[in-house]
């Protein structure tokens, strides 16, 4: 039986488990491979969402609401500065409140939460 490239994901923000991708080649951490971080995070709406650019090919973001609607989507790929790939993004129009900002890198995907407060 043939087996798809991905297997399962483990998204877990809330605790000390990183988000892994498990294949059957094994496990990726893609959070530690490419730096990924948003910081600050708690923030007003305001952040950067910072990563290695490792010959990226192809980067998405995209931040969905409480009940699932897309309120921010983008392509952040490209040749970084120094290594890295930095967008700064300003969602302080938005309600307070928790967010998930999904990271599709090259088709792997990552899954963080976004606290925004005033």
């Amino acid at each position: 039986k043939n087996l798809p490239d991905l297997m399962a994901a483990i998204n877990t923000s809330h605790s000390n488990i990183k988000n892994m991708l498990f294949t059957p080649d094994g496990v990726t951490d893609l959070e530690s491979i490419y730096a990924l971080t948003i910081f600050p995070n708690p923030n007003n709406g305001q952040f950067n969402i910072s990563l290695k650019d490792l010959n990226i090919t192809s980067c998405n973001v995209t931040i969905y609401d409480a009940l699932g609607q897309i309120v921010y989507a983008e392509n952040i790929s490209g040749s970084g500065q120094n290594g890295w790939i930095t967008k700064t993004v300003d969602l302080s129009l938005l309600a307070r409140g928790v967010y998930s900002v999904k990271v599709d890198i090259d088709g792997m995907q990552v899954v963080k939460k976004l606290v925004i407060q005033y």
